[in-house]
């Protein structure tokens, strides 16, 4: 019997051996691409930064001014003002950045460095960045990186960076941007590669700027595979073949290269095989025991069994077929028509359950659903009575506030669908927003980021409104004026992620963390009631996969990120 088996082992390992082989080179391109495609996001995202700041002329205007003749201390504090108002939002919703410098060719050596403003080189503690713009100033390179280590203050310890720089668009000068190097590596380090694989990052130099933290890579190595071609797909180094594997990025020229020795992948294959022969062995061995003991107790256990269904039959007032069991019954037919029995009865249970999960799901839905009209017509009616307490004299801005109030009344009433266009979304949420713009006599400003293709796309009702409502009651609390809301709208694969950035006053951090971890258990709270309606509603429509988050810095202002799919998952009765 042995041989039998040992040959279907062998059989199996020649058709599979190749295969693993070839999937264990196409799972390291996937990797590649992966860690490729997040560093392309990352890029893009520091590309958009750089092309708002350089639509801004006036700062411009005003930073190169300052930089060449910084005699005003009243211009040098407008400059510091002006930039950190308009960069740190654009910094603070992006945690992996450690720190930004605007640099405006001058003879004076100043640049400057967000928060801190103007400062020179000749006394800030990070200037090695100015050497590496000099070499690149003269060359048709735009877009350029490479890693080192800085502090901003002589105190600090030292800090690893991958710094980008990027040659500003309408000015001699460049912009840049210092990304955390721990966050990359965390990064890189979760693509759970094998023991014995190299993943490495190098520059459009061919300078190594990141590897995974399990890789020891020597320098004969790094010199083979700068010197090899482009399309190689092994090298030898000694007495080592290594299978190397390439993807490149138009942004920034960078490289992501995948080194594994050969023997590790076939070793790995080959231990599939032995493990697979041996599973083999020891199942056929347990199968011939478990034969010979099962052999021994059939009978009985066959007894065993037609008592227990005859007893239960009797019980339930349901005879068994044939009567009493002798030796003519048919033992196998009375088994099978009381398991089908049973089986029957629990299908039954089964879809009670499902209709009685999916009746209380509707209903706390429906109760989810009804909870905003309330809450949201106490704080509107309590607009429209300041104003008209307010305004006596014309009737003009009051009826505009009845007007809006309307349409929003009528969306909430009379719409019975849980899912509408984003458009009536945005078009009900723009109505909200001019009520309040009254209310709070124009004192801040709404901007709107999205392309039309996305509002066809399907939404639950009421998620913007609270959430533009927090940011006006909360945190614009006590601001007289200058306050701005941006609402950006993007769909990103299959998903639509909404974010809504406000510079109010920001939350507190331990209240911060409390509303956080309320969000991920789905629980509420007597405050920011809409907040946590929407939340659930999101999880309740769309799965697990929705939701909202919060991030938010104390004195600088709060973002609120909503993600879900563009369809929701299928209720029960669909």
């Amino acid at each position: 019997m042995l041989i039998p088996v040992f040959g279907l082992a062998v059989l199996i390992a020649m058709i599979f051996v190749p295969i693993l082989a070839n999937e264990y080179t196409k799972n390291s391109r996937n990797l590649l691409y992966q860690y490729r495609t997040k560093l392309e996001t990352l890029f893009n995202e520091i590309n958009y930064m750089n092309i708002e700041l350089s639509m801004n002329t006036e700062l411009f205007s005003l930073l190169k001014r300052v930089s060449v003749n910084a005699d005003s201390n009243s211009e040098i504090n407008q400059a510091k003002t002006q930039s950190n108002r308009y960069l740190i939002p654009l910094i603070a919703s992006r945690s992996y950045i450690d720190s930004m410098y605007i640099y405006i060719d001058n003879e004076n050596g100043r640049f400057f460095s967000i928060p801190q403003g103007l400062v020179n080189l000749s006394s800030y503690p990070d200037y090695t960045w100015y050497h590496s713009y000099q070499r690149k100033r003269s060359s048709q390179v735009s877009l350029w990186s490479d890693t080192r280590s800085y502090r901003r203050y002589s105190f600090e310890e030292l800090t690893d960076v991958m710094t980008i720089y990027q040659k500003l668009y309408y000015q001699n000068g460049v912009s840049i941007i210092n990304i955390n190097l721990s966050y990359l590596r965390q990064e890189l380090d979760a693509l759970q590669l094998p023991k014995d694989q190299h993943i490495l990052i190098l520059n459009q130099d061919g300078s190594l700027l990141l590897k995974n933290s399990s890789s020891e890579i020597s320098d004969e190595l790094l010199d083979a595979l700068h010197s090899a071609d482009a399309s190689q797909t092994t090298l030898r180094i000694q007495k080592e073949t290594y299978q190397i594997t390439r993807e490149y990025s138009a942004l920034g020229g960078l490289q992501c290269i995948s080194v594994i020795p050969l023997g590790a992948i076939y070793s790995s294959v080959y231990q599939v095989f032995l493990n697979l022969l041996l599973m083999i062995l020891v199942i056929a061995l347990i199968s011939i025991l478990l034969a010979l003991h099962s052999s021994k107790k059939f009978y009985r256990n066959i007894m065993q069994v037609v008592d227990i269904l005859t007893s239960e039959s009797t019980e339930s007032g349901t005879a068994a077929s044939g009567g009493s069991v002798t030796e003519n019954t048919d033992l196998y037919h009375l088994i099978t028509q009381n398991i089908l029995r049973l089986h029957l009865q629990q299908n039954q249970l089964k879809m009670d359950i499902i209709e009685n999960q999916y009746k209380q799901k509707n209903l706390e839905l429906k109760a989810l659903q009804a909870q905003m009209s309330p809450h949201f017509l106490i704080n509107t009616l309590k607009s429209i009575f300041w104003m008209s307490y307010k305004i006596t004299a014309s009737k003009n801005i009051v009826c505009e506030m009845v007007e809006n109030m309307t349409d929003i009344l009528s969306y909430s009433l009379t719409s019975k669908d849980t899912l509408v266009p984003l458009s009536e979304e945005i078009c009900h949420t723009k109505s909200y927003i001019d009520i309040q713009r009254v209310r709070y006599q124009y004192g801040f400003t709404v901007t709107w980021e999205y392309e039309e293709t996305v509002t066809a796309l399907p939404s639950i009702k009421f998620l913007l409104q609270p959430i533009v409502e927090n940011a006006i009651i909360h945190g614009f609390h006590g601001a007289s004026s200058g306050q701005r809301i941006k609402i950006r709208i993007q769909r990103e694969g299959t998903v639509i992620i909404i974010r809504v950035l406000d510079n109010g006053g920001g939350i507190p951090a331990p209240r911060l963390a409390e509303i956080q971890d309320a969000l991920r258990q789905l629980e509420g709270s007597d405050q920011h009631i809409g907040i946590f309606n929407c939340n659930r509603r999101l999880h309740l429509i769309f799965g697990q996969s929705a939701g909202l988050s919060i991030h938010s810095r104390e004195g600088l202002g709060t973002v609120v990120k909503i993600q879900f799919p563009f369809s929701p998952r299928p209720f029960p009765d669909s």
